[in-house]
């Protein structure tokens, strides 16, 4: 094996198609759902998929210096119908005019914030039409409503301008299910009363020290850059736990011995300072210490249990709510044992307007 072979195979996989290939094939799959399967739409398509199987294991070997075939352009690009073409040619035109790809399904949007920005700006713009011209959006008509001509031509041209496929593909119906139960949980956080939470949860015998509130602020903000810049793979942790632990030994040690007293300082910068940006450093670093001082101001508590019949339904579980007498908890709590750290990544990368 020659060193300057190396670099001519890397070479070859520059420009990979392999990304186009497969969004390609999803796209295929959701226009498929609009058609009956048996019609020769859907066997079409189904072809089409089959052949593009075949395209992501030769752009896959396309790197070791084999040629692949292109994909056929009347896939992606419309044909011209002349005037002069025979009767069975302008038919096969038609038909194959009918599947050109030139859109990517609704889903998409939440891989792509390119394509998510172009939606929300079409919705926005036949929202404000509909409204002017009919008193409702587009979503708030109704199936009478549907049944006026003006509607009816509103909505085709809706659909003929819709930048991505609002079809009902698996994955899109997938989408939109979690949009429903997404937006439970939006409206849950956005209603919670900020104030409310802090005063339930700050203990007010506990005094604050500007000192120690300045040194917390530190240890806030390295918090922040370790879970952003996703510090975890190169440092000396193994799980986020440890890392929690790190930081409340850390401020044990050399900010206060009492853990109700960094869990409460914790508590007024996360909640009091800092409102609207995220509460998990409280929680990850000293969730023991704001249960001691729950235990301290409050008797008694309601808290949802997990229940197979409970009226509480949560992210596919159901719970029932229930009280519990806080001074019957255990002494020592492991947060990790109650905490869970939540994460998520975007991505937008797409190379959709690559053709071959």
């Amino acid at each position: 094996m020659k060193e300057k072979d190396l670099y001519k195979v890397d070479v070859l996989g520059f420009s990979s198609k392999i990304g186009y290939i497969t969004n390609l094939g999803t796209t295929f799959y959701e226009m498929q759902s609009q058609y009956p399967k048996g019609s020769k739409e859907y066997e079409v398509l189904n072809n089409r998929l089959k052949f593009l199987c075949c395209a992501q294991n030769m752009e896959i070997d396309h790197a070791k210096g084999i040629i692949t075939q292109p994909l056929p352009k009347c896939w992606t690009q419309y044909q011209k119908i002349n005037e002069d073409d025979s009767e069975e040619e302008k038919a096969r035109k038609e038909f194959e005019n009918k599947l050109v790809v030139e859109k990517r399904p609704e889903f998409m949007r939440f891989l792509y914030s390119h394509y998510n920005k172009e939606y929300k700006s079409f919705q926005n713009d036949f929202d404000r039409y509909s409204l002017v011209k009919f008193g409702k959006t587009i979503k708030e008509l109704t199936d009478k409503d549907k049944k006026k001509p003006e509607v009816q031509e509103m909505l085709a041209y809706y659909d003929r301008k819709n930048p991505l496929l609002e079809t009902n593909g698996v994955m899109n119906r997938l989408s939109r299910y979690m949009q429903k139960e997404m937006k439970g949980i939006k409206s849950f956080k956005t209603h919670c009363d900020n104030d409310l939470i802090y005063n339930k949860l700050f203990n007010t015998n506990i005094s604050i020290d500007n000192e120690l509130l300045d040194k917390m602020r530190e240890v806030w903000q390295e918090y922040i850059d370790f879970k952003k810049s996703k510090q975890l793979s190169t440092s000396e942790f193994s799980t986020y736990e440890q890392y929690y632990k790190s930081l409340r030994n850390y401020c044990l040690e050399n900010l206060s011995s009492d853990i109700r007293e960094l869990a409460n300082i914790a508590v007024y910068l996360c909640y009091k300072e800092n409102p609207s940006k995220p509460k998990d450093f409280c929680w990850d670093v000293f969730g023991a210490g704001i249960v001691e001082n729950l235990k301290e101001t409050h008797e008694k508590a309601n808290v949802p249990y997990l229940s197979f019949d409970g009226n509480i339904e949560y992210l596919g579980n159901h719970y029932t709510m229930g009280e519990v007498d806080l001074h019957t908890l255990g002494d020592t709590m492991d947060d990790s044992d109650i905490f869970a750290d939540l994460d998520c990544e975007d991505s937008d990368e797409d190379i959709f307007d690559l053709e071959a």
